[in-house]
């Protein structure tokens, strides 16, 4: 009874993860918890014993051995395999294992060096990702039990070590989920994903720094004071010590390593005394830099993961996911790239997620096509994807067109032929004012009808007190559609509402601002939100954008800007798919902070001092029509 409890209650739990609660059971009584939660949660457990071997330490090429535990089904024999690496203590998996294992499959699942219980004391992100996970897959294809069929699993993290030997001759399906080839979120308007980057950074390996020895409770107090009392951004644009992909490309472990060394100034090792905090802080920014990890596989043109792809990959997403547009461009580039099976077979699903976990603010209430929380879970055991490729056994799930999206407003999955939509009808929708469009109060609108002569709107954006992250696509709840009605209040937001809707409307594809805006300061940044303002005053996220001034021609082009001179910003919002239905409004938010989800610009351009108040100004007339360009879908 106490288990039958334990597992109803976990399947309740929304945004309490159920794979690390399930790992507190072992043996005989985990096999029956995650058989139970399976069936609650709607996933498929198959009829397989399991038999588990613990820590088989798997000797890499430079000699270090990394801790991996293997589920074999009963009868002992040739199965396909199934393969997971992570950095996140396997240990606390278990539950993946019984549910695949279960399944017909051998699961393998390995701690990422210096993680978990391998070998290594010091964890350095994707650096040695490549060679390890081509290193595991020549030690599987020798095993008993190996069949000649390798599929892998894992979201997030998990996903991104997958695109790592997604160039493996061995290597039969992918299934990354929630996740990208890339991480750079610093390259997605140029603004650090500060609250998720501090988060991850802080909590994942065997624990360096000021870390060290700390417990899980004081990690937790430790991180939050970091994010909230951080996060300022005033980087000057010549930074030496910044590691460029050109400069790892084609480079084995103990190469990379003696670059990364001379760069940060600090002798790095897997085995040597804990890194100092500025070489960690360096290191974060590695683990968000664009091209890094496919520069690891020895690629100097990122593109080159794509046309180099062996397998069908299965790509899962969420429209309030930290990777979603990323995962999006992996999408448009395999069928753009890459040949054979892999582009004829790869698929995508979108749903109403943030990451890993629902997004859509009215999930559990969405009826049997909703987005309730156990979508989010599904999605990640698609075994018909597994059965097609490593079993032979056809089904009508490899017959379906290849995009599957889930539209949030009418709430209903739909398939698709392509992305972007072959029918979209690519449509501006205008800011306009009086020029006093501050708070929701003001009296700022959005219509068809491009501006004429038109006062703008200013507002003074201050970095010590930023507009307050809610929801969005954020690695950690709270996450996804939430209200944004509290920050309406505030007089550096400006808000441009439309009239009442007297038809739906739906929006799918990506969206874009065109923003005409001028600063006081060097440096500093626009933010703008797509919102589905509701009858009741509900202002619903649907999307959002933020884009630093320096980093408006690209990433690698920065350059800081003339005071009180006029720019174009393009600010991409991503992607989505929601109807705005009829008696609705759609509202656009401009700002310039949206923290600590991404970090504040400081407005100091990289000179020294302390943060600046930037006087903002944003135009909207016939010569600089700022606007949204929507995908909107008849």
């Amino acid at each position: 009874m106490i288990l039958v409890l334990t597992v109803v209650g976990l399947a309740g739990c929304g945004q309490i993860d159920p794979v690390e609660l399930l790992s507190q059971f072992k043996g005989a009584q985990a096999e029956q918890a995650v058989r139970l939660a399976g069936k609650i949660i709607g996933l498929r457990t198959g009829d397989f014993r399991v038999q588990v071997t613990n820590n088989v330490m798997v000797e890499m090429r430079d000699g270090l051995k990394l801790a991996t535990d293997i589920y074999q089904p009963l009868p002992l024999g040739k199965y396909p395999t199934i393969i997971c690496r992570l950095p996140y203590e396997k240990k606390k998996w278990s539950a993946i294992g019984y549910l695949i294992a279960s399944n017909g499959y051998v699961f393998v699942i390995q701690d990422c060096r210096s993680t978990g219980e391998s070998e290594g004391k010091n964890f350095i992100p994707v650096m040695s990702d490549y060679e390890d996970g081509h290193d595991l897959l020549d030690w599987l294809v020798k095993q008993p039990w190996y069949n000649g069929k390798v599929g892998a699993w894992g979201a997030s993290f998990l996903g991104r070590t997958q695109w790592l030997i997604s160039d493996s001759e061995v290597m039969t399906a992918l299934y990354p989920q929630f996740t990208s080839t890339s991480f750079a979120a610093k390259y997605r308007g140029g603004a650090n994903m500060h609250e998720a980057v501090v988060t991850w950074a802080a909590r994942t390996g065997h624990g360096t720094g000021r870390f060290a020895g700390k417990s899980r409770k004081e990690i937790d107090e430790m991180v939050q004071e970091m994010i909230m009392s951080g996060g300022y951004y005033n980087a000057p644009l010549d930074q030496p010590w910044e590691v460029k992909p050109e400069e790892l490309a084609g480079k084995n472990l103990d190469e990379i390593l003696k670059i990364l060394s001379k760069k940060f100034g600090e002798e790095l090792s897997w085995n040597g005394p804990p890194y100092t905090e500025a070489v960690l802080e360096k290191m974060r920014d590695l683990l968000i830099s664009e091209g890094i990890a496919e520069a690891t596989m020895g690629y100097k043109d990122p593109l080159d993961l794509y046309r180099n792809l062996k397998a069908p990959a299965l790509l899962i997403s969420g429209w309030y996911d930290v990777h979603n547009p990323a995962t999006m461009e992996d999408f448009v580039n395999i069928k753009k790239y890459a040949t054979g099976p892999a582009r004829e077979f790869s698929r995508i699903i979108i749903g109403p997620w943030a990451h890993v976990m629902p997004g859509r603010h009215d999930a559990p209430k969405g009826g049997p096509n909703g987005g309730q929380s156990f979508t989010a879970y599904r999605a990640l055991f698609i075994f018909d994807w597994w059965d097609y490729w490593l079993k032979g056994i056809d089904n009508e799930f490899i017959h379906t067109p290849p995009v599957h999206i889930y539209v949030m407003g009418k709430n209903y999955w739909r398939y698709e032929k392509e992305w972007p939509l072959a029918r979209t009808k690519w449509t501006r929708f205008y800011l306009h004012s009086n020029g006093k469009a501050n708070s929701a109060e003001g009296d700022g609108w959005v219509s068809l009808e491009a501006p004429e002569e038109e006062p703008a709107d200013k507002f003074d954006y201050d970095p010590k007190h930023p507009v307050p992250t809610l929801g969005g696509p954020k690695l950690l709840p709270p996450s996804g559609s939430l209200d944004q009605q509290e920050n309406e209040k505030r007089m550096d937001v400006l808000v441009y509402t439309s009239e009442v809707l007297k038809n739906d409307l739906e929006i799918t594809g990506p969206l874009t601002a065109y923003l005409y805006a001028a600063s006081s300061a060097k440096d500093t940044d626009f933010t703008a939100k797509l919102i589905d303002l509701y009858p009741d005053g509900q202002a619903i996220l649907i999307q959002e954008g933020i884009l630093r001034a320096r980093f408006r021609n690209g990433k690698e082009s920065p350059s800081l800007i003339d005071p009180g001179k006029i720019y174009r910003y393009e600010i991409s919002l991503w992607s989505t798919s929601n109807v705005f239905l009829k008696g609705h409004q759609m509202r656009v938010e401009v700002s310039s902070s949206n923290f600590p989800g991404y970090d504040r610009n400081s407005n100091l351009g990289g000179q020294p001092g302390e943060p600046i108040i930037a006087h903002q100004i944003i135009y909207h007339d016939a010569e600089h029509p700022s606007h949204l360009l929507l995908p909107v879908i008849k």
